[in-house]
């Protein structure tokens, strides 16, 4: 007997448009999902989130991948997470508080996401300068990431590092957050079943 399964709910073969709208609420679902009030509502998920703010955060890019040592990590817990969309024509912002041994972190991380597109001429650079002119009087560290769907090119990494960007890719986030099957259907679709 054929299974048949449901089809793609990220899949539309009529249109490529809306992609990046489409990372930005998956990647902001994520963060959010990190919050303390959601430890119970799916552990799973809760977890694979909690490791995705701790990769954005600490982990470190290079030619060859992403790169966090979780394990260094197991002591820290993520208390707050705020994100907005589309703030200034940046993607996604989130401000982020993390308890580690022996204090409070926060930041503000602020994530730029391209799916078969590339940077725009200047776009890093004013999103940079955006963001350190509002936080400039606030107590965040600010951490910046470039984060594609497919492969970061050598101009992109370049561009990158010349505004000093972390770069990471989608599965750079499922191999860095440890991301397996959840059994929420919608989560799995995009994070195992999509890419």
């Amino acid at each position: 007997m054929t299974t048949i399964s449901l089809p793609s709910f990220y899949e539309d073969p009529t249109t490529d448009n809306g992609k990046e709208t489409m990372l930005d609420y998956n990647l902001n679902w994520l963060l959010n999902c990190a919050n303390p009030k959601y430890a119970q509502a799916n552990v799973k998920i809760h977890t694979y989130a909690r490791n995705f703010v701790l990769a954005l955060i600490y982990g470190k890019p290079s030619k060859d991948g992403y790169n966090l040592n979780l394990e260094a990590y197991n002591d820290y817990q993520v208390k707050s997470v705020n994100t907005w969309r589309q703030w200034n024509q940046i993607d996604l912002i989130a401000e982020i508080e993390i308890q580690s041994s022996n204090a409070l972190h926060r930041f503000v991380v602020v994530i730029e996401n391209k799916m078969y597109t590339t940077m725009s001429n200047g776009q890093l650079e004013k999103y940079k300068t955006i963001v350190n002119d509002f936080y400039k009087d606030k107590d965040y560290e600010p951490v910046f990431l470039f984060i594609k769907a497919e492969e970061v090119n050598d101009d992109e990494i370049e561009k990158c590092v010349e505004c000093q960007y972390k770069w990471m890719t989608f599965y750079d986030i499922i191999d860095c957050s440890q991301i397996e099957e959840t059994g929420n259907y919608l989560f799995d679709e995009f994070w195992i079943r999509y890419w």
